[in-house]
């Protein structure tokens, strides 16, 4: 978006880290001229678009990806563990929001079909890999016959200790 730099970043509150979303609108050729926003908290900690409450208020919110929308608004992509009490498996999440941050529909499950990736089941040599997934979570927008539409992908770990890229096309 022109004159508009956006970042998202996760952070650890009291109990658990979630995702947040800064703004700025800036001057072209004067990158000290830029007003940044207040940071708005991305993730809504809702399950199949209804708020829990007092279910999930411990688990993370990780890793995010960003991309704008030809409209001007962002998909903002993410891990997420609010469905395991556990704080261990996640699930790839997203978010459609404004360029500053407002909700434009909840957060929904990259893959509603996709069980959850458990970190705790993959097999890395040396003990300090253990449950290391990577950094490889990312999200892109383009336009296709049927509408513009965004890709996600991510770590998948399945059931045995593998771990694989998985992907989906996201509706918004």
């Amino acid at each position: 978006m022109a004159n508009r730099l956006s970042i998202v970043y996760h952070a650890r509150n009291s109990v658990r880290t979630d995702i947040f979303l800064s703004s700025a609108s800036c001057t072209i050729g004067n990158p000290a001229n830029c007003a940044w926003q207040f940071p708005a908290k991305i993730n809504d900690n809702a399950i199949n678009g209804q708020p829990v409450v007092g279910v999930d208020t411990n688990t993370d919110q990780f890793m995010p990806g960003i991309d704008y929308t030809s409209s001007g608004n962002l998909i903002v992509t993410f891990y997420d563990r609010r469905e395991d009490a556990n704080n261990i498996s996640y699930h790839e999440y997203f978010a459609h929001v404004s360029a500053i941050g407002g909700y434009i529909e909840p957060n929904r499950r990259a893959c509603p079909t996709c069980p959850a990736s458990d970190p705790g089941t993959l097999v890395l040599p040396g003990a300090a890999r253990d449950r290391f997934i990577g950094d490889y979570q990312d999200v892109w927008t383009d336009s296709y016959p049927e509408g513009e539409r965004a890709i996600s992908a991510w770590v998948e770990v399945m059931s045995g200790g593998r771990s694989d890229i998985n992907w989906s096309r996201l509706g918004y």
